[in-house]
Protein backbone atom coordinates (compact mmCIF):
# COMPACT_ATOMS: atom_id res chain seq x y z
CA UNK A 1 0.00 0.00 0.00
CA UNK A 2 1.08 3.40 -0.76
CA UNK A 3 2.45 5.73 2.22
CA UNK A 4 0.39 8.98 1.39
CA UNK A 5 2.05 12.34 1.24
CA UNK A 6 -0.58 14.34 3.20
CA UNK A 7 -4.28 13.82 4.19
CA UNK A 8 -6.62 16.70 6.03
CA UNK A 9 -10.34 16.66 6.78
CA UNK A 10 -12.42 18.90 3.97
CA UNK A 11 -15.54 19.85 4.57
CA UNK A 12 -16.58 16.43 6.85
CA UNK A 13 -14.61 14.31 3.76
CA UNK A 14 -11.22 12.57 4.95
CA UNK A 15 -8.88 13.19 2.31
CA UNK A 16 -5.71 11.36 1.80
CA UNK A 17 -3.33 12.32 -1.05
CA UNK A 18 -0.60 10.48 -2.57
CA UNK A 19 1.39 12.64 -5.46
CA UNK A 20 3.33 11.20 -7.95
CA UNK A 21 4.97 12.46 -11.32
CA UNK A 22 1.60 12.89 -13.38
CA UNK A 23 3.57 13.04 -17.23
CA UNK A 24 5.61 9.55 -16.69
CA UNK A 25 2.35 7.90 -15.59
CA UNK A 26 0.59 8.69 -19.01
CA UNK A 27 3.32 6.56 -20.82
CA UNK A 28 2.52 3.86 -18.69
CA UNK A 29 0.53 1.00 -20.99
CA UNK A 30 -1.09 -0.35 -18.33
CA UNK A 31 -4.51 0.99 -17.31
CA UNK A 32 -4.76 0.27 -13.48
CA UNK A 33 -1.36 1.62 -13.22
CA UNK A 34 -1.83 4.69 -15.11
CA UNK A 35 -5.28 5.47 -12.93
CA UNK A 36 -3.64 4.58 -9.44
CA UNK A 37 -0.30 5.13 -8.84
CA UNK A 38 -0.47 4.56 -5.76
CA UNK A 39 -1.06 0.99 -6.27
CA UNK A 40 1.35 0.11 -9.24
CA UNK A 41 2.52 -2.79 -7.38
CA UNK A 42 -1.00 -4.67 -7.09
CA UNK A 43 -2.64 -6.68 -9.26
CA UNK A 44 -5.91 -5.02 -10.22
CA UNK A 45 -8.66 -6.11 -12.01
CA UNK A 46 -10.66 -3.59 -14.55
CA UNK A 47 -14.09 -4.26 -14.50
CA UNK A 48 -15.48 -1.19 -16.28
CA UNK A 49 -14.57 2.26 -17.32
CA UNK A 50 -16.84 5.41 -18.93
CA UNK A 51 -16.63 3.77 -22.23
CA UNK A 52 -18.01 1.14 -21.12
CA UNK A 53 -21.35 3.46 -20.60
CA UNK A 54 -21.89 1.71 -17.41
CA UNK A 55 -24.56 3.20 -15.70
CA UNK A 56 -25.03 2.37 -11.44
CA UNK A 57 -28.40 3.23 -10.21
CA UNK A 58 -29.64 3.21 -6.51
CA UNK A 59 -32.36 4.56 -5.59
CA UNK A 60 -32.54 7.90 -7.28
CA UNK A 61 -29.07 8.29 -8.23
CA UNK A 62 -27.45 7.81 -11.49
CA UNK A 63 -23.61 7.45 -11.74
CA UNK A 64 -21.04 6.66 -14.41
CA UNK A 65 -17.69 6.43 -12.92
CA UNK A 66 -14.84 6.95 -14.94
CA UNK A 67 -13.51 3.44 -14.01
CA UNK A 68 -13.86 0.68 -11.38
CA UNK A 69 -11.75 -1.59 -10.27
CA UNK A 70 -11.63 -4.82 -8.26
CA UNK A 71 -9.00 -5.20 -5.65
CA UNK A 72 -9.29 -8.51 -3.12
CA UNK A 73 -12.52 -8.48 -2.00
CA UNK A 74 -13.15 -4.85 -2.08
CA UNK A 75 -14.04 -2.35 -5.61
CA UNK A 76 -12.40 0.68 -5.84
CA UNK A 77 -14.53 3.91 -7.78
CA UNK A 78 -12.35 6.26 -9.41
CA UNK A 79 -13.50 9.58 -10.65
CA UNK A 80 -10.60 11.31 -13.32
CA UNK A 81 -10.46 15.06 -13.40
CA UNK A 82 -8.11 16.18 -16.48
CA UNK A 83 -8.91 19.96 -15.31
CA UNK A 84 -6.35 21.06 -18.01
CA UNK A 85 -3.56 18.95 -16.84
CA UNK A 86 -2.54 21.40 -14.19
CA UNK A 87 -0.71 20.04 -11.27
CA UNK A 88 -1.33 19.68 -7.80
CA UNK A 89 1.17 21.09 -5.08
CA UNK A 90 1.54 19.48 -1.62
CA UNK A 91 1.86 22.92 0.18
CA UNK A 92 -1.72 24.23 -1.15
CA UNK A 93 -3.34 20.73 -2.21
CA UNK A 94 -6.49 21.52 -0.02
CA UNK A 95 -7.38 24.79 -1.70
CA UNK A 96 -6.84 23.36 -5.47
CA UNK A 97 -8.82 19.93 -4.52
CA UNK A 98 -12.67 21.06 -5.70
CA UNK A 99 -15.79 20.26 -3.57
CA UNK A 100 -17.79 19.36 -6.33
CA UNK A 101 -15.48 16.89 -7.82
CA UNK A 102 -14.82 15.27 -4.46
CA UNK A 103 -18.78 14.79 -3.63
CA UNK A 104 -19.08 13.38 -7.53
CA UNK A 105 -16.57 10.86 -6.48
CA UNK A 106 -18.10 9.66 -3.42
CA UNK A 107 -21.75 9.71 -4.63
CA UNK A 108 -20.73 7.73 -7.69
CA UNK A 109 -18.73 5.58 -5.27
CA UNK A 110 -21.82 5.38 -3.13
CA UNK A 111 -23.36 3.81 -5.86
CA UNK A 112 -20.91 1.45 -7.23
CA UNK A 113 -20.85 0.16 -3.56
CA UNK A 114 -24.73 -0.71 -3.23
CA UNK A 115 -25.09 -2.00 -6.65
CA UNK A 116 -22.30 -4.61 -5.52
CA UNK A 117 -22.68 -4.60 -1.95
CA UNK A 118 -18.80 -4.57 -1.59
CA UNK A 119 -16.83 -2.06 0.38
CA UNK A 120 -15.86 0.69 -1.95
CA UNK A 121 -12.84 3.00 -1.82
CA UNK A 122 -13.55 6.42 -3.85
CA UNK A 123 -10.50 8.14 -5.49
CA UNK A 124 -10.41 10.95 -6.95
CA UNK A 125 -7.86 11.27 -9.56
CA UNK A 126 -6.25 14.76 -11.19
CA UNK A 127 -3.16 14.79 -13.46
CA UNK A 128 -0.14 14.33 -10.54
CA UNK A 129 -2.33 13.02 -7.49
CA UNK A 130 -4.68 10.61 -6.20
CA UNK A 131 -6.84 11.18 -3.25
CA UNK A 132 -8.86 8.77 -1.32
CA UNK A 133 -12.12 9.92 -0.38
CA UNK A 134 -13.98 8.92 2.91
CA UNK A 135 -16.70 10.99 3.74
CA UNK A 136 -18.50 11.26 6.89
CA UNK A 137 -21.98 9.64 7.39
CA UNK A 138 -23.62 13.24 8.21
CA UNK A 139 -22.13 14.68 4.66
CA UNK A 140 -23.76 11.61 2.66
CA UNK A 141 -26.96 12.75 4.87
CA UNK A 142 -27.04 16.38 3.43
CA UNK A 143 -26.65 15.09 -0.11
CA UNK A 144 -29.48 12.70 -0.15
CA UNK A 145 -31.90 14.94 1.54
CA UNK A 146 -31.37 17.53 -1.28
CA UNK A 147 -32.01 14.51 -3.88
CA UNK A 148 -35.91 16.00 -4.64
CA UNK A 149 -34.88 19.49 -4.88
CA UNK A 150 -32.13 18.27 -7.44
CA UNK A 151 -34.45 16.38 -9.75
CA UNK A 152 -36.81 19.32 -9.35
CA UNK A 153 -34.05 21.68 -10.43
CA UNK A 154 -32.72 19.90 -12.97
CA UNK A 155 -36.59 18.47 -14.10
CA UNK A 156 -35.41 14.94 -13.51
CA UNK A 157 -38.49 12.43 -13.23
CA UNK A 158 -36.67 9.11 -11.69
CA UNK A 159 -33.07 9.68 -11.22
CA UNK A 160 -30.61 12.66 -10.82
CA UNK A 161 -27.06 12.16 -12.07
CA UNK A 162 -24.36 12.09 -9.70
CA UNK A 163 -22.91 14.86 -11.24
CA UNK A 164 -25.94 17.23 -11.33
CA UNK A 165 -26.59 16.07 -7.49
CA UNK A 166 -22.61 16.88 -6.44
CA UNK A 167 -22.57 20.14 -8.37
CA UNK A 168 -26.40 21.22 -6.30
CA UNK A 169 -25.37 20.02 -2.82
CA UNK A 170 -21.86 22.00 -3.08
CA UNK A 171 -23.19 25.47 -1.29
CA UNK A 172 -24.91 23.31 1.77
CA UNK A 173 -22.05 21.26 2.38
CA UNK A 174 -19.82 24.42 2.29
CA UNK A 175 -22.14 25.57 4.44
CA UNK A 176 -22.28 22.96 7.09
CA UNK A 177 -18.94 21.88 7.49
CA UNK A 178 -15.18 23.29 7.33
CA UNK A 179 -13.29 23.72 4.60
CA UNK A 180 -9.66 24.50 4.05
CA UNK A 181 -10.39 28.50 3.98
CA UNK A 182 -11.98 28.26 7.19
CA UNK A 183 -9.40 27.39 9.11
CA UNK A 184 -7.07 30.44 7.86
CA UNK A 185 -10.26 32.74 7.99
CA UNK A 186 -10.42 32.04 11.69
CA UNK A 187 -6.80 32.87 12.03
CA UNK A 188 -7.12 36.14 10.65
CA UNK A 189 -10.05 36.87 12.17
CA UNK A 190 -8.37 36.60 15.50
CA UNK A 191 -5.36 38.65 14.17
CA UNK A 192 -7.69 41.38 13.32
CA UNK A 193 -9.36 41.54 16.49
CA UNK A 194 -5.48 41.64 17.99
CA UNK A 195 -4.22 44.44 16.11
CA UNK A 196 -7.38 46.54 16.88
CA UNK A 197 -7.89 45.88 20.10
CA UNK A 198 -8.11 48.77 22.32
Amino acid sequence: MALWHDQSLIYGVRTKAYFFDGNAIQQEPDLPTRALPLLRNVRLKTLFTEKDRKNFFHGEIAAQPDAVFEYGAGLISVEYKYAGGKPHHRDAWQRQIRLKDMLQCVIAGYAVAQNYKRVTACVLRYHNVCYLLTPEAAVFRSIFELIPLAKQYFEQSNHVAASKLAQFSTQRIQDRFQGPEDARSEEGRVAHDRMLKR
